[in-house]
């Protein structure tokens, strides 16, 4: 009944990012609970599973299990582009697989945890689909660029930028989420369009409206640097309340999203 049920997708490859994350969410768990991590996947190798499960069952809190998702995916084509790989869609099957438990906690895999998660699974989202971070990333960019702002309102259906949330760090109420939507509908959304930002609009687009926003601590997406360009940039144009809670959750973030393709 108290386990903290936590659920990240990965590949062989991202391998080495996961056992970062998973160290850095040992490390800082503070409480005597159960810790349930679950990985979805299709080709993490044998070898890496028994590294990956030895590197967080060390501490007899933590319980580690691989789910091979191969069946789920066999014959289901997913619009990818620049950086993000198909496992980014392995999130919807949380939605079937784990419909006997109250709530998940989502997280990307190439993240580093500076705090206990526990603090985070017991958010209340009792009247909400799930918690979640606003994309500060996106309310900064759609300032200076009509096309997709557009896009947002009349494609995703959110009135503005400070309704769209970040899905790397996702809290599920599996009840409500499943009430509204099962992975196959998300599934089937996906393959109406070829979305900008894939699942996340997806679940922006079916999942907005009740949504219970989460601190920019726990969920602060890191600087990247380019000739011309910075993240820091871009954020510095999203609504002055979002930016100035964003400034203060550097100073002391939660969780580190290394998200972009700059890891």
């Amino acid at each position: 009944e108290n386990a903290v049920v936590t659920v990240l997708a990965c590949n062989d490859f991202y391998v080495p990012y996961l056992a970062t994350m998973l160290q850095s969410i040992v490390q800082n768990a503070k409480q005597n609970r159960p810790y349930e991590m679950y990985v979805l996947t299709t080709d993490i190798s044998e070898e890496n599973q028994a590294k990956l499960r030895s590197l967080v069952e060390i501490d007899s809190r933590f319980s580690f299990t691989c789910v091979n998702v191969r069946a789920f995916v066999a014959g289901k084509e997913f619009f990818v582009h620049t950086h993000i790989s198909v496992e980014t869609y392995y999130r919807f099957y949380i939605l079937d697989l784990f419909k006997e438990t109250k709530k998940v906690l989502y997280l990307d895999s190439d993240m580093v945890v500076n705090a206990d998660i526990a603090d985070l699974y017991d958010t209340d989202v009792t009247d909400c689909y799930l918690a979640a971070a606003k994309d500060i990333d996106l309310a900064g960019s759609i300032k200076n660029n009509k096309e997709q702002a557009d896009y947002v309102k009349n494609d995703i259906g959110c009135t503005g930028a400070d309704e769209y949330f970040q899905a790397g760090v996702l809290l599920f109420n599996l009840e409500e989420m499943t009430k509204k939507a099962k992975a196959d509908d998300l599934f089937r959304i996906s393959q109406e369009r070829n979305w900008n930002y894939m699942d996340q609009d997806i679940l922006n687009h079916v999942y907005q409206k009740k949504i219970c926003y989460l601190n920019q601590a726990w969920n602060c997406v890191m600087d990247w640097r380019e000739a011309n360009a910075s993240r820091m940039a871009i954020l510095k144009n999203a609504p002055f309340p979002l930016y100035t809670e964003y400034l203060e959750a550097r100073k002391s973030p939660k969780i580190v999203h290394y998200a972009g393709y700059q890891k």
